[in-house]
């Protein structure tokens, strides 16, 4: 039961959630000039923890349980305190051109997709607690204070456009969201003591827990809604004036938005203490059950539940702010620098670097490039991955991963990152 714990913890971050950092960016709607339309799909998939190995991961993701070899290995990795995230995102869009202007041309564009996410900050203490029991802190006072752990599903709706003049791209999407799925969970004072004999505990708790309708059991149910906005502007920028090529600088606003979770929402608020001073019987030989159930408390829930209540509540999605400098360097080589911060995820700030580089191109001009990663930040340390891109006249794919290294040693590193995008052009006869 002890490894079990945050299993059941890393599983919800499966099944319901994955937000962090993410390659697509909304230029990815535009078409090309002469195109008239476009339909894609765009599917990414991340785990990082700083703390967490891959192997945790892996486990949860086949219900196979988590090793206590794991959590033994991960340990040692433990700060005062910790972050982990996942990050789920699918979508399929399509973008169709508009009617050109005297000073511009603009898309239109429309996606339907999904966001699973979880993110949690936790204590050193916490996370062996939850993997190795009290054992291992017995004589101590285990902190489990500053606890917060975020799961939210949303599926998404949104029309935009993106306009395009002679210097600026910009352009802006609003959308309707279902919320799905919703649990947070925030401690503020919260310990558990153990005996050094482990004969007796006393437990802390002071926090607060909010959830979707509990009643709601399938995984796209509609148990709220809101709005969402995304954002998009791109200038000329050239860090490199003497290379030939023109430097482009990119901002974004990502998944800012609310969502009003209905009626049957359930809020609690905690604030309790509970001491347990073990089994007393008048001799070893006289434990009987009787003596054992008279002394075990029936239920916990009032001695830190303070006060529970049912109704609508209003959450921001955590949503993301990105700039992106992209430069050709030379014909072949194509050169991206991308900061990233996403807000109320527990998320830190985040780097990326991407080189593409063209190795061929045919005499149907289609062009294949092999993408090489770096990144540092967000929810772990620096990953290092590869990619694979093909782009043809009525078709493009884009395969690749940010953690190749930490895919191949999950006992070791942490790190998963796994994105798949396809998209096809449509042209008048």
């Amino acid at each position: 039961m002890k490894i079990r714990l945050l299993h059941i913890i890393l599983f919800c971050s499966w099944t319901l959630a994955g937000t962090a950092q993410s390659d697509f960016s909304m230029k990815q709607y535009t078409t090309k000039d002469s195109a008239l339309f476009k339909v894609g799909m765009y599917v990414e998939n991340i785990f990082n923890s700083n703390v967490m190995n891959n192997s945790v991961y892996y486990n949860a993701l086949f219900k196979n349980g988590i090793s206590r070899n794991s959590f033994l290995k991960m340990q040692p990795r433990a700060l005062n305190t910790n972050i982990a995230g996942v990050f789920e995102t699918d979508r399929v869009y399509t973008s169709w051109k508009g009617t050109p202007k005297e000073s511009s041309t603009f898309d239109h564009f429309a996606t339907i997709g999904s966001v699973r996410l979880v993110n949690m900050r936790f204590s050193r203490d916490l996370f062996t607690l939850a993997g190795l029991g009290n054992k291992p802190l017995a004589g101590q006072m285990a902190n489990a204070n500053g606890l917060n752990l975020n799961l939210m599903q949303y599926t998404k709706f949104e029309y935009g456009r993106i306009y395009q003049t002679p210097k600026y791209s910009y352009g802006a999407g609003i959308g309707l969201l279902m919320g799905n799925k919703y649990f947070n969970a925030t401690t503020h004072d919260a310990y558990l003591y153990t005996s050094d004999i482990g004969d007796s505990i006393s437990v802390r708790i002071a926090g607060s827990t909010i959830e979707n309708d509990t009643a709601s059991k399938l995984i796209y149910d509609p148990n709220g809604f809101g709005m969402g906005l995304d954002l998009f502007f791109s200038m000329p920028f050239d860090l490199s004036k003497n290379n030939g090529y023109q430097g482009t600088l990119t901002f974004e606003v990502n998944d800012f938005g609310f969502i009003a979770w209905n009626k049957k929402s359930i809020s609690r608020e905690y604030d309790g203490k509970f001491d347990w001073p073990g089994i007393k019987s008048p001799s070893l030989f006289e434990i009987s059950d009787s003596i054992y159930k008279s002394q075990i408390p029936d239920t916990l829930e009032n001695q830190f539940v303070r006060s529970v209540e049912k109704g609508a509540v209003s959450m921001l999605t955590p949503f993301r702010i990105s700039a992106t400098y992209s430069e050709n360097l030379t014909d072949e080589l194509e050169l991206k620098i991308m900061l990233d911060y996403r807000i109320n995820a527990n998320y830190l700030p985040y780097v990326a670097l991407t080189q593409n580089i063209l190795v061929k191109e045919d005499a149907k001009s289609t062009k294949y490039y092999v993408n090489i990663f770096q990144s540092l930040g967000g929810y772990g340390y620096g990953g290092l991955g590869v990619g694979f891109a093909m782009e043809h006249k009525y078709f493009g794919v884009d395969i690749g991963t940010r953690h190749l290294l930490a895919l191949a040693v999950p006992e070791t590193l942490s790190g998963v990152n796994i994105r798949i995008g396809f998209h096809w052009n449509f042209y008048s006869k």
